[in-house]
């Protein structure tokens, strides 16, 4: 795969699970909600990747000039995770919103593929023998399905589930560390450098994809806290 096919892969997947993350909120919240997300995302999506394609975000003194949208995407992300809460959107079934974080595996092997492109840095894809890698989110992804398939048959219960979101919410934050520590700041532990996410299209990897998982992980503690929660069947709360 060529560096620029690549990059349109990433770029048409980033955008695909930022519909998705709108159709879910259209779905189990409110059309009003949904609409608002919309508009919101593309304006987001528009933003950082105009300011990434000029080099804006390329300037890794401190503060490195990512944080300028990294931070504020992730408070964003709370607070969308509270909005649709209140909306109706935690009605959805914890197997769905658990099932959802699958979206990270192909994220995973996209990123492994930049690392043999040359395009990022060998630790920022998995660990496996006799390579660099250290970045754990691909566990977060193979077992999401298992999880929810747990949740969706009743085997596992609201402590279970909050378990496994707090797992992956570890996992993010593991990869979220290695990104930084491999920045060329002051501060940089790990080389080469982590530069490869201030530019287009991969500044969507911190701005859409991470904050889109964090999203998902809120959304489903949120769902087992319901005092109803007694392992929602997927389908029946679907397809009715």
């Amino acid at each position: 795969m060529s560096d620029s096919t690549l990059s349109i892969v990433f770029a048409l997947f980033s955008l695909a699970v930022a519909a998705g993350v709108v159709g879910l909120l259209a779905r189990f919240g409110s059309r009003r909600l949904a609409a608002m997300s919309a508009v919101g995302l593309a304006l987001w999506a528009a933003g950082t990747w105009l300011l990434a394609d000029t080099g804006a975000l390329a300037v890794f003194t401190l503060p490195p000039r990512l944080f300028l949208v990294f931070v504020p995407g992730l408070m964003l992300t709370a607070w969308l995770a509270r909005v649709a809460a209140k909306s109706g959107v935690t009605s959805a079934p914890a197997a769905l919103l658990i099932g959802l974080q699958l979206f990270r595996l192909p994220v995973e092997l996209l990123i492994h593929q930049a690392v043999s492109e040359g395009i990022a840095p060998p630790q920022m894809t998995w660990p496996w023998p006799g390579g660099s890698g250290m970045n754990p989110d691909v566990l977060t992804a193979l077992t999401a399905p298992f999880v929810a398939l747990a949740v969706h048959r009743g085997f596992l219960g609201r402590s279970g589930v909050i378990a496994w979101n707090l797992f992956g919410l570890l996992m993010l934050a593991t990869v979220v560390i290695v990104g930084l520590v491999s920045m060329p700041t002051p501060f940089q532990l790990l080389k080469p450098d982590n530069t490869w996410i201030a530019h287009a299209p991969w500044v969507w990897l911190p701005t859409l994809l991470v904050t889109t998982a964090i999203l998902l992980h809120l959304l489903s503690i949120k769902a087992v806290n319901r005092p109803e929660f007694s392992g929602v069947r997927l389908l029946d709360s679907c397809c009715r």
